[in-house]
């Protein structure tokens, strides 16, 4: 997924509702893009690797090991057995991970590279762009839900 940063920022300002911390967005629609894809491929469980000292991984632990926020996600946070950091220098799947994210993530940059070329052409997964129209319409409700859980705060996103 690619969340287009000078159109989350813009977002953010325009509607209170918009997370003020963009990695905030991108850990949970991450996580619940994984989810939503793994429950089509029969996966019951979920063992989430993140890079190292990257900011991602603390907001599903918070959303782990806070009560409120548990008892609202059950299921979705039961399934996730596991959430551990890694070495990206020595996992190659999550370089892998980065290089997809950035060809996708670049794909309106012109022009691409042979071998990006190639990886855009694997069109077999999901992809989201959060553009501005996507980013300022927040689900209401959504974010009350979220606030009323009293998650760890986290700098905004500049």
């Amino acid at each position: 997924m690619t969340v287009v940063l000078k159109d989350f920022m813009r977002a953010a300002n325009d509607n209170p509702d918009v997370p003020k911390d963009v990695t905030v967005l991108c850990a949970t629609q991450s996580v619940m893009q994984a989810i939503t894809r793994g429950e089509v491929m029969g996966a019951h469980f979920y063992h989430l690797v993140f890079d190292q000292h990257e900011p991602f991984m603390k907001h599903i632990i918070d959303r782990q090991t806070n009560k409120k926020a548990r008892k609202q996600l059950g299921p979705i946070v039961e399934r996730i057995t596991s959430v551990i950091p890694a070495d990206m220098r020595r996992v190659p799947a999550l370089q892998m991970a980065d290089l997809f994210a950035w060809c996708y993530s670049h794909k309106n940059v012109k022009p691409h590279h042979v071998w990006q070329k190639k990886l855009l052409a694997h069109r077999d997964w999901v992809d989201d762009w959060f553009g501005y129209d996507a980013l300022v319409k927040i689900k209401p409700g959504v974010a009350g839900l979220v606030n009323s859980w009293d998650l760890t705060p986290t700098r905004p996103t500049r």
